[in-house]
């Protein structure tokens, strides 16, 4: 049956799918002209083909004049697998693309994934229907990690989760509600305001650039790193949505930050890997919020060098030390038990599990 049920089909469409690509009504169609069918009906015989595997069908539904495609879409029967088909699957001009995502036959669903990574334009297009977003919380997480959505308009989507008590599911979420509850008060002269948001928007952008890779940097000309704020010196809001979509370069940056909140989303960052948390385990630059926050991950306490590195670690607390010692090897017990640089507590336990161990 394919991505389409042929029932939705009239019997003209359905009749012409059946066909082969020698049939004179089958090769109009393949052009994009053929007076025996509606627009809509023509452009869901191309959808459906194009669903299928037709290549053809797919390069001329990419081709299809922007009247046509709306057109087609005002027709209320058409159905909604191919509405979503032409929103998810078709290389749309801009103005299709900002009616499909107003079109309340797109599910919150397929919203969503679209979301994730449409046009700086289309994005703000789907952020400004408010009313579609209090029941798609999925759709304002999509919309904040892609990279294309203006960081005040992520900002906005998240005060406006927080306002109306949605939960969602991105990782640092509980930091950004503190820093909400955190900032300094909008300026109640709304130029003022305005130029705010214009430079967050300028400094996320210019952040996002900052690879943090020194070949990187030699590609960039002097004027454009001369504007470049120090990751540390960014406000709060930019900090936390680089610490979930920045690179490592920053996360590595993020994860020492001062803040308890920017340092919290650095280390609940989807992006972060096994590799990184190992480094950050044995830091002392770090805060003590997020190395507690690794040494209640399971699934990273799987990692033996994670384990020991939490040990020896001053700022692991000192239950959680004790509790990690029972699980190392002999010679990280002897190291521990002489080093200086470890809590007293947890060295004179590893010297009375040495000599347990020798009994």
């Amino acid at each position: 049956m394919g991505l389409f049920d042929p029932a939705v089909f009239s019997e003209k469409v359905d009749k012409i799918l059946k066909m082969d690509d020698s049939k004179p009504a089958r090769r109009m169609l393949l052009k994009g002209a053929i007076p025996v069918l509606s627009t809509s009906e023509m452009v869901a015989a191309l959808a459906w083909l194009a669903a299928e595997g037709h290549n053809e069908a797919a390069e001329r539904l990419d081709s299809l004049p922007e009247n046509i495609l709306l057109k087609a879409l005002e027709d209320e029967s058409l159905p909604t697998a191919v509405v979503e088909y032409l929103l998810t699957s078709v290389r749309l001009p801009e103005k299709v693309a900002f009616r499909l995502v107003k079109d309340e036959r797109i599910s919150n669903e397929v919203l969503a994934g679209y979301a994730k990574g449409c046009s700086e334009s289309v994005a703000q297009a789907i952020a400004d229907n408010q009313q579609r977003l209090l029941t798609a919380p999925d759709v304002i997480e999509s919309l904040y990690v892609n990279p294309n959505t203006p960081m005040s308009t992520a900002m906005r989507l998240i005060e406006l989760a927080v306002r109306n008590g949605l939960e969602l599911r991105l990782s640092a979420y509980e930091e950004m509600k503190r820093s909400l509850e955190e900032a300094e008060p909008t300026p109640e002269d709304e130029l003022e305001a305005e130029l705010q948001r214009a430079a967050l928007d300028q400094q996320f952008r210019l952040a996002q650039k900052d690879s943090g890779e020194e070949e990187e940097e030699s590609k960039e000309d002097d004027d454009s790193r001369q504007d470049r704020l120090p990751v540390h010196l960014l406000p709060v809001p930019v900090k936390i949505r680089l610490a979930i979509m920045g690179s490592r370069f920053q996360r590595a940056q993020l994860l020492r930050d001062s803040n308890k909140v920017v340092a919290m989303a650095a280390i609940k960052s989807p992006a972060i890997t096994e590799q990184e948390v190992e480094e950050v385990s044995k830091s002392r630059q770090v805060g003590e919020d997020v190395i507690r926050y690794i040494s209640r991950r399971r699934d990273w306490l799987k990692n033996y060098k994670i384990r020991v590195n939490l040990v020896m670690n001053p700022k692991t607390p000192i239950p959680t030390a004790l509790s990690l010692l029972n699980q190392l090897r002999q010679h990280d017990l002897k190291f521990i038990a002489r080093s200086h640089n470890i809590p007293a507590a947890v060295r004179d336990a590893a010297q009375k599990k040495l000599k347990s161990r020798s009994r």
